[in-house]
């Protein structure tokens, strides 16, 4: 995992990842440990942060890793209050999909699918409004 701050705006870099699961112990574990490090990574830096974007593999609501994304839906509909952008890679149809909303509910969390198949890179800006992230 790694995170940075740049602008005001918190970056995070989760792993998150799907496919076959080896050991379903150590799967869950690294799930919580990684549900626990966003959540203090986020408070740590909430006077300094006006949006958030994370960083990981697998899509929000992806079977795997529903109890990670679960506690992470509860956390940001808690109140956290920043917008917040989930970036994670494409399944094998290679879509790019940008924005979307995965949790309906939760007005501040968008996330973004990218193409990771080719070799090439995505721009994000973070901005305020109703819709803080724009890619280019």
């Amino acid at each position: 995992n790694w995170t940075f701050l740049r602008s005001n705006v918190l970056f995070l870099g989760v792993h998150v990842v799907n496919g076959k699961v080896i050991d379903q112990e150590e799967f869950d574990a690294r799930n919580k440990m990684n549900y626990k490090w966003v959540v203090e990574r986020s408070i740590n830096k909430v006077e300094e942060v006006r949006a958030v974007v994370v960083f990981g593999n697998a899509k929000p609501g992806f079977s795997q890793n529903i109890q990670f994304f679960a506690q992470l839906e509860d956390f940001w509909r808690s109140g956290y209050g920043k917008p917040v952008l989930y970036v994670h890679a494409s399944p094998a149809d290679g879509k790019l999909i940008t924005p979307y909303k995965p949790f309906k509910d939760i007005q501040h969390f968008y996330a973004a699918q990218v193409d990771t198949s080719k070799d090439i890179g995505i721009r994000i800006n973070v901005g305020e409004g109703p819709m803080p992230f724009l890619f280019g």
